[in-house]
């Protein structure tokens, strides 16, 4: 995630968008330097992508 972060901040903010994380939620982390921020990003990516395939499983499962 640093590296996108760095060096391909293109690819990175395409990541952002695809995966429906909100502005507001990265302005909030921009603050800090820490590694803490990455990691944040890194679980708000994680539990999008968790989201779509549970609603996939749940709203395929039942037609």
């Amino acid at each position: 995630m640093s590296n996108l972060i760095r060096n391909e901040n293109t690819y990175y903010l395409k990541l952002l968008y695809v995966t429906d994380i909100s502005e507001n939620k990265i302005s909030e982390l921009r603050g800090s330097n820490s590694l803490r921020p990455l990691e944040q990003v890194t679980y708000f990516i994680l539990r999008g992508e968790w989201q779509k395939v549970w609603y996939r499983n749940k709203y395929q499962n039942n037609s």
